[in-house]
């Protein structure tokens, strides 16, 4: 069994934090982020720091009072980076760029029909670069969809027998 490192346990609990934020769909203090993750109070507030700090969250207000201070509400923000979705499976190629959320945020299509080969491989090129260009906030991946199952090695679509993208 390995021993858990330093590194390991602040991302384990940063992500505990994401979570809880993410899963609440509204706005959450540091102090009831603690509670539901049942790490400290200290904890909780560097790793906000530094979740805020890279924008995965955001600070949107000042709840209600309970006999102190005020607590300042946290709320994820689905719009702090992106992906590029793409689809290969019709006669033309679809893409897309998606926040956190999964909400569509642009959508871009190239011609594809009867596209083959290096003329594929273009043609989806084509349409990341101008997916990539459109983002408006850091890509986070590329998801890539085609039909059927590819053979990585070959490069291939086993189904159609049509060279992919490898």
């Amino acid at each position: 069994m390995k021993k858990a490192t330093r590194q390991f346990t602040k991302l384990h609990n940063t992500r505990l934090i994401l979570k809880a934020i993410y899963n609440n769909r509204g706005e959450i203090s540091r102090a009831e982020l603690s509670r539901l993750t049942q790490l400290t109070p200290a904890t909780v507030s560097d790793l906000v720091g530094d979740l805020v700090g890279s924008g995965l969250i955001k600070e949107v207000g000042v709840g209600a009072s309970t006999g102190g201070k005020p607590p300042i509400l946290l709320s994820f923000d689905p719009d702090s980076r992106q992906m590029v979705c793409i689809d290969l499976s019709g006669d033309g190629f679809l893409g897309a760029i998606v926040n956190l959320q999964g909400d569509i945020i642009t959508r871009k299509k190239v011609s594809a029909q009867n596209c083959v080969g290096q003329e594929a491989l273009e043609a989806t090129y084509a349409l990341i670069d101008e997916l990539i260009q459109a983002c408006s906030a850091p890509i986070l991946g590329i998801g890539v969809g085609t039909p059927g199952l590819v053979n990585v090695q070959k490069g291939i679509n086993p189904k159609s027998a049509q060279p992919w993208l490898a």
